[in-house]
């Protein structure tokens, strides 16, 4: 399992990056040589926390 995450300012960003051909590539290769699957999920980030020791 991995996970990625992207942060994007607005969707209509996350829309463009989408359907970047580049992008389009890099997933086909990604699904055809490492990956069985892909699962993305869209969130909206509600609160953000940070903390140093």
């Amino acid at each position: 399992m991995e996970i990625a995450i992207s942060y994007w300012p607005d969707l209509e960003s996350i829309k463009n990056w989408k359907q970047d051909p580049d992008h389009q590539q890099a997933k086909k290769n990604g699904l055809g040589n490492w990956y069985e699957s892909c699962d993305i999920e869209v969130v909206e980030v509600l609160r953000k926390y940070h903390s140093t020791l």
